[in-house]
């Protein structure tokens, strides 16, 4: 049985809690892992970690930045098989799912990175009041993303990506429920001695560890992923101490059918709207409205 342990600073440590959730595999509902419940202290360790590489990290050169970024999606693409299988004993997922569409999404993710930082650029503008005026781009800070269950390492690497090469230093929070690709990604990042404490994962619940990552006052954005109701907490939360926030929640998500559609390609694309992993999709479909002339016809079909 693994117990998994949180990422500090470049260095795995248990939680202070000595709390753990047990993790199953959604295909047998044996336990695969066990996944530490981290407290406030945890996640101030993670924080200092991160805002003590912050300074560093932030005033590296865009190569430099471009060149960890590549580093991480070559090495995952080595491990690519690995990853996939781990994430479908984790989610559930089907292997050819978590093969096809979570681990390339996941490996892109740092190189399309790598490919928008190397197109970025600061400007200096003339104005006619004979002022000059500059637009420059300065990294935030010390970011908490929290990640949710259903696509675990897909999210997690769409989230670090970006804020990485933008100079941020990061404290990642996975899903209590699918937690073990970020512990391998954890892993990964340790071996490819990435700078510590730029990338920082910490384990547990919402309650309890996301709710403490949320407050805390040295960090300065929120990106979350997950239901509406815990996107309106944190929405609450981060307001108190002014963060910037990026919130993805789940919506009612409707798909228009009109009578003069290509039925064939119109319920392909619904079936897979509607019901790619289980369904259980930020912006799935989950209601169809469908022209009254065709309407019995395509239901049939459907």
């Amino acid at each position: 049985m693994i117990k998994l342990q949180n990422f500090i600073g470049g260095e795995f440590m248990p939680s202070s809690s000595g709390e753990f959730f047990a993790a199953l595999n959604p295909a047998t509902a044996q336990v695969i892992h066990e996944v530490p419940i981290s407290e406030a202290s945890d996640i101030d360790a993670a924080v200092r970690a991160a805002h003590k590489a912050f300074l560093n990290w932030s005033s590296q050169s865009f190569d430099i930045r471009i060149q960890v970024l590549l580093k991480i999606a070559d090495e995952m693409q080595k491990r690519s098989n690995d990853f996939a299988i781990a994430e479908s004993q984790n989610q559930g997922k089907p292997l050819s799912l978590a093969q096809a569409l979570d681990i390339p999404m996941a490996i892109n993710a740092f190189r399309d990175a790598a490919a928008e930082l190397s197109q970025q650029s600061e400007k200096a503008i003339s104005s006619s009041s004979e002022q000059l005026q500059y637009i420059r781009r300065e990294a935030l800070g010390v970011c908490g993303l929290i990640v949710p269950w259903n696509f675990p390492l897909m999210l997690l690497a769409q989230k670090i990506a970006p804020a990485i090469a933008a100079g941020n230093c990061v404290v990642c929070k996975a899903s209590e429920m699918t937690s073990m690709t970020s512990f391998l990604f954890a892993k990964m990042i340790s071996e490819l001695q990435i700078p510590p404490g730029v990338i920082n994962i910490v384990f547990g619940d919402g309650a309890k560890t996301g709710a403490a990552l949320v407050r805390h006052n040295d960090v300065q954005g929120i990106s979350f992923t997950g239901g509406t109701k815990t996107g309106r907490t944190i929405a609450s939360e981060a307001i108190q101490s002014m963060k910037s926030l990026s919130l993805e929640m789940g919506g009612k998500n409707p798909c228009v059918i009109f009578g003069d559609c290509d039925q064939t390609a119109a319920i392909s694309s619904a079936m897979r709207s509607c019901f790619l992993n289980s369904g259980q999709v930020c912006l799935a479909t989950s209601r169809l409205f469908i022209e009254k002339k065709i309407f019995n016809e395509f239901s049939e079909k459907f």
